[in-house]
């Protein structure tokens, strides 16, 4: 393939990556896998391929190969993107997902740790609480579960919105529903997007 020059290159690249998403969001794993595959090639044929960039697209390799079953192929993809930009940390909690469908319990929690030290995202937090559960290790569950809920009001007292990961959090796990559906509404005014209408309607189910 021609060598792309930096700004039209990052854009042919982009473009593929947004195409991807939209067939992902479709359910058309096919078509998502071409684009992720094409974004991929885009990006390595850059003069100086920007390393996340190569990560963040075999990382959604993955998420693709996982999302039909086909574990072996997206855990070779998550481990491209950890040889491409070590410790990225979406790819380190992706295994310990691909761990946790294999039932391998203490597997999933060391990658989930790795990627919690990393960034303490809340969905990765309550993934490693809800496999400490799973372990019997309720002390450390409850730890988790309670870092969780101080992510959310840190990030809210400094204007980050979080609201949506908090309400999950507790519609997963059934708790609070009404503050669930009350932060769920709460971002739905400000990100009218589909994951938060998703959130929304969840938490309003939870909420009776």
């Amino acid at each position: 393939m021609e060598q792309l020059g930096g700004i039209q290159g990052l854009t042919r690249v982009t473009i593929e990556q947004r195409i991807a998403r939209l067939a992902a969001l479709r359910g058309d794993a096919n078509g998502a896998q071409r684009h992720f595959s094409n974004a991929l090639t885009l990006a390595l044929a850059l003069p100086a391929p920007p390393r996340e960039t190569v990560a963040w697209c075999r990382w959604q390799l993955g998420e693709t190969a996982f999302s039909v079953g086909d574990y072996a192929t997206a855990e070779r993809h998550y481990r491209d993107a950890l040889t491409t930009f070590p410790d990225y940390f979406r790819a380190l909690a992706s295994l310990g997902r691909i761990r946790a469908a294999q039932a391998d319990i203490a597997g999933a929690i060391e990658q989930y740790e790795h990627a919690v030290r990393i960034i303490p995202d809340p969905s990765f937090v309550a993934a490693l609480g809800d496999l400490y559960k799973l372990a019997g290790r309720e002390k450390d569950a409850a730890a988790q579960y309670s870092l969780v809920e101080k992510i959310g009001r840190l990030n809210e007292l400094n204007g980050t919105l979080y609201n949506r990961q908090l309400a999950l959090f507790y519609a997963d796990h059934d708790l609070k529903p009404d503050a669930a559906y009350a932060n769920a509404s709460k971002e739905f005014t400000l990100r009218r997007d589909i994951y938060g209408a998703d959130a929304l309607a969840w938490t309003a189910l939870k909420a009776g």
